[in-house]
């Protein structure tokens, strides 16, 4: 995300997209996209050639050639636009299944997007009695289950009737999609305090 003053304005295109580079971990992150105002969901598809990325104040999901030799993105362009369904609120985490379709995270949208990973058609809704959708991961056993994370900052007290799953974590079973693992880091980079 970018820069974020005391009182939560975000100016737009103050943030910066970074790669970890792996054998130097946090040390000089490298910059890949800049001109970022809230930077958010990041989804490789199965082979690992197509990047979906969500700079949330765009209200789009935009798709990147990846080369995952170099580990560098290219030819970057509009994937998904929430304006061309209508889709209230704006995008915000997003994960990916086996079948390399999206489950995008609807903040003040009450839900969570199905897209497809191809043709960027709008595969369903996914109500969520939640306003403020912040993020989606798979889990269980066989990464069968959808896990979907709300926000409660900034939610009116009578939003909460409406909405009474406001803050919380959601599971949701029945999908008939499985996720996928997530790809993993070199873990000694990270370090517990």
């Amino acid at each position: 995300m970018g820069f974020e003053d005391t009182a939560g304005n975000i100016p737009p295109g103050r943030g910066t997209l970074y790669k970890l580079n792996d054998t130097r971990c946090f040390q000089n992150l490298d910059p890949v996209l800049s001109n970022v105002s809230v930077s958010n969901g990041l989804a490789w598809n199965d082979d690992g050639t197509r990047m979906y990325y969500i700079d949330s104040s765009t209200r789009q999901i935009a798709l990147f050639d990846y080369d995952p030799a170099t580990a560098t993105i290219s030819n970057r362009r509009t994937f998904y636009d929430f304006k061309t369904d209508n889709i209230p609120g704006v995008p915000d985490g997003m994960t990916i299944d086996a079948y390399d379709n999206l489950w995008i995270a609807n903040y003040n949208g009450a839900q969570v997007l199905h897209v497809s990973g191809t043709s960027a058609k709008l595969l369903g809704k996914l109500k969520i009695p939640a306003e403020k959708v912040s993020s989606v991961t798979f889990g269980g056993p066989r990464l069968e289950k959808l896990y979907v994370t709300t926000i409660s900052r900034g939610v009116a007290p009578e939003k909460f009737n409406e909405y009474p799953m406001t803050g919380k974590v959601l599971e949701v079973s029945g999908l008939g999609v499985r996720g996928t693992p997530n790809r993993r880091i070199r873990e000694k980079c990270f370090r517990l305090l």
